[in-house]
């Protein structure tokens, strides 16, 4: 279980730079050495969207069957149908934006075990005193920032591929305020309210 973040991180890394490398130098027609034809790109469109649409069924039909058992069997439970499938959404929506933040500091903490540093997990305190913008800035600005310069590079060497990491970029540009708001009691209480 600790190795697949390192590994999402490694695919992000190697896409990018194949993405990067694509678009600054091109394809090679004629490649090295002596050649009767020309060697033609390969789309692989179709390989790219069925790894897509088998990860987001992965991700989103064990959610999404818990939520129609729910709405068959217990839907008054959790404040009827329309409640269920808001508070639903909402988690998805939450779990898109932290799964980025998460692959990061399971990385970071995978890197260190490997580099051989001793490393502590140490209880959370679990009063509803929250994060500080600060306290969350100096662990995660790092992210911010690496986004950033992501965002940056895909953008001015490839422009029409940077959609495919957006849901990766926007979870680590939020990862401040995402986990800020998510540090606050009141928010958690609001939301049962609701």
């Amino acid at each position: 279980a600790f190795i697949l973040s390192p590994l999402w991180l490694l695919f992000l890394v190697l896409s990018t730079a194949e993405m990067v490398v694509a678009a600054v130098v091109g394809h090679a027609y004629f490649p090295e050495g002596y050649t009767l034809f020309p060697e033609w790109p390969i789309s692989k469109l179709s390989e790219t969207i069925s790894l897509a649409a088998v990860t987001v069924s992965l991700l989103f039909l064990p959610k999404l069957l818990g939520l129609l058992l729910c709405l068959i069997r217990q839907r008054r439970l959790f404040g009827g149908g329309f409640r269920l499938v808001l508070s639903t959404a909402l988690e998805m929506l939450f779990s898109i934006l932290m799964a980025p933040i998460m692959m990061a500091l399971h990385s970071y903490f995978v890197a260190t075990l490997l580099v051989g540093r001793v490393t502590g997990w140490n209880p959370q305190p679990r009063t509803d005193r929250g994060l500080s913008v600060g306290e969350a800035f100096s662990s995660l600005g790092v992210l911010f920032f690496a986004a950033v310069a992501w965002g940056v590079l895909l953008l001015v060497a490839a422009p029409d591929r940077v959609w495919w990491v957006t849901p990766v970029l926007t979870g680590l540009v939020l990862a401040v305020p995402v986990t800020v708001w998510s540090s606050r009691g009141s928010v958690g209480v609001r939301l049962r309210r609701a």
